[in-house]
Parts: C-alpha cells; structure tokens; sequence
C-alpha cells in the first residue's frame, strides 16, 4: 500500500464521525488537510532523488558476460569505443593419413603421422564504426614445432617460426536487440595467406586464402545466453611448387551456452563443430582427405579491472580429426 493511499484511509476514516454537524467545522479537517500535504511532499521528494527505471548503470554496459560476448561476435562494440587484445594459444593435435610431399622435386601422395604443436602470440583490434557494424584485425605470430613420421622411413623434428596469417572480420547487426526475441548478427572472416607456408613442412602460415561468412543467432534469458553460428568456409585453389591444390570448403557449426555467474565473472561451455570436403591435386580427388573436427569447449571469463577482462579457455578434441587439446588466454583492452 502506497503511502497516499494510507493517508486517504486515515482521511476516510476521520471524516466518520457517528454524529456530525453538516454545517458546523470540525478542527479534524485541518489535521487532515495538513496531513495530505506533508504526504505529497514526501511523495514529490522521493520521485526526484530515486533514479529513472530504464536507466542503465555503467557497470551493467560493463559486465565480463557483455564483454564475452564482443570477444564471441555475438554483441557489436558501440561506435568510437575500441579493444586491443593480446592473446596467447598453445595447441597440440596429431593425425594420420594423406599427405602431399614433395621427394626428389616430384609431388606424391604418401601416409604419415604427424604430432605437431604450435604456439600462437597474436594481437587484435577492434572496434565499433557505428550502423550497428564493427571491425577486426588481427596479426598473429606462430611457433611450430612438428614430429613427422613417414612409412619406411624414420620420424624427423622440424621446427619454424615467424608472422601468421593475417585474419580481417566484419559483423553487423542484423535484427534489433529484444528482450523476447533473439538477436541476429552476421559476419565474414577473410583470412590472408601472408605467413610463410611450405608444402608438408611445419610452416606459420597455412597457405591458403580462406573466406568465411556466417550467421549468428543469440538468445538472452539473463543470466543465461545462447548462441549458435553457422558457417561456411571457401578456400580457392592455389598453385604449390607446380601443383594446383584446392584443400575443399568447410562448413561449420558452434553451440554455446554463456552463464553470467556475477557481475565480474561468466562462464561458458560449447561444442565447435565442422566438415571439410576433399583434397583435389590437379583435378584430381585424393581418397581419405575429408576431415570431421568437433570439439568441447569450456571458458571463463572475469574482470581484472574496469577496463581489462581476462578470458581463458579449454578445449578438448573428440574426432581423430581434431587437435587433442588447445589451452588460450586472451586480455581485451576497451577504450573509453
């Protein structure tokens, strides 16, 4: 019951008397008079020092679940506003199968195991530029370090090292954010082919351009968001030491679930899924190339201060295909 209501009750009440002279004054109506006036201004002094319902606190804009999501490209960055992300990833995976090597200047098809494990250091940049887009750059530098075994022939450590390829993204906005509708985002990736690359030789660069475009659909049940993106990406062909290889198209997709445990803090779990066609050298389609990669994933995310989240990661392969491991640590930066 609000406190005027309360008050009309009283003045109800007080103007009740069993036996009342239509005509005569009665001292109660001033009490009353005087006790409205004070709970209106109370009423007019409470309304001016509470703060509006639809405001939006600086910390809530702040949250590591919104700064989460801009580092998944499941939120777009506001216009002028901007994050520089360091970021650090170890992975280790191994394989068997097809191969392309090149053995006394000829290219031939041979089975081999490979164990490899890399060391990514990369930095990244992006930023908001309005009309509900937003922008990224980022420049990686790769550690190799590469076990290869071949049939008959003893295994060899090979290790390389230098500038990675360079990956440009754009997303924008799709749909209007909603508190009952899902959000939807839409994005292309295009990675460079500027690391240096080698044929069946641990190399920074993975030597193909690739174009990918997807599509992301968010859903928000606070504390809860879910998301899921697919994607496709188109890898043209490109000569190699005198062979025209098209390594196949992939297409992909990612389920994630993010939970905001507090304010400072969220989690996240997924699975990261896609299927690679086969292998053509010269026209002609390699048996056994194609690739099946899915992984599980689990992050966490939380702020070290106003401006700096730190995000970790864990993911653990679950086809032949895929790395066995991979452990990231990445630190965004958001300015202003």
């Amino acid at each position: 019951m609000s406190v005027r209501a309360l008050a009309l009750g009283v003045a109800l009440v007080l103007q009740q008397p069993a036996f009342a002279q239509q005509d005569a004054p009665d001292p109660r109506d001033a009490q009353i008079d005087e006790l409205k006036r004070r709970v209106e201004a109370l009423e007019r002094e409470r309304a001016a020092t509470a703060a509006p319902a639809n405001t939006v606190e600086p910390e809530e804009a702040a949250r590591a679940l919104e700064r989460t999501l801009s580092r998944e490209g499941a939120l777009v960055l506001p216009k002028g506003s901007y994050e520089i992300e360091p970021r650090l990833e170890y992975t280790h995976g191994g394989t068997r199968g097809l191969d392309i090597v090149t053995i006394n200047g000829i290219a031939q098809v041979v089975r081999e195991d490979v164990k490899q494990d890399r060391l990514e250091v990369s930095a990244g940049l992006r930023r908001g530029l309005g009309f509900g887009l937003q922008g990224e750059i980022r420049v990686p530098y790769d550690l190799v370090r590469e076990d290869r075994a071949f049939i008959n022939q003893a295994s060899n450590t090979v290790h390389d090292h230098g500038a990675g390829d360079v990956e440009l993204t754009l997303t924008g906005q799709v749909t209007r954010a909603s508190a009952d509708k899902a959000v939807m985002l839409a994005s292309v990736l295009w990675r460079l082919p500027t690391g240096r690359f080698r044929v069946s030789q641990p190399s920074p660069g993975r030597g193909f351009s690739t174009v990918q475009p997807a599509l992301t659909v968010v859903k928000r049940d606070d504390p809860v968001v879910f998301l899921a993106t697919v994607s496709y990406a188109w890898v043209p062909v490109r000569g190699h030491e005198g062979s025209n290889i098209d390594p196949g198209d992939a297409v992909g997709l990612r389920l994630m679930t993010l939970l905001a445990a507090s304010p400072q803090t969220s989690l996240r779990t997924g699975v990261d899924l896609s299927r690679a066609g086969r292998t053509r050298v010269n026209g002609m389609t390699l048996p056994g190339s194609d690739t099946s990669i899915a992984s599980l994933q689990f992050g966490l995310s939380t702020l070290i201060s106003r401006r700096t989240l730190l995000d970790v990661q864990f993911s653990a392969g679950l086809t032949p295909d895929a790395p066995h491991y991979a452990l990231s640590a990445a630190l965004p930066i958001r300015f202003p």
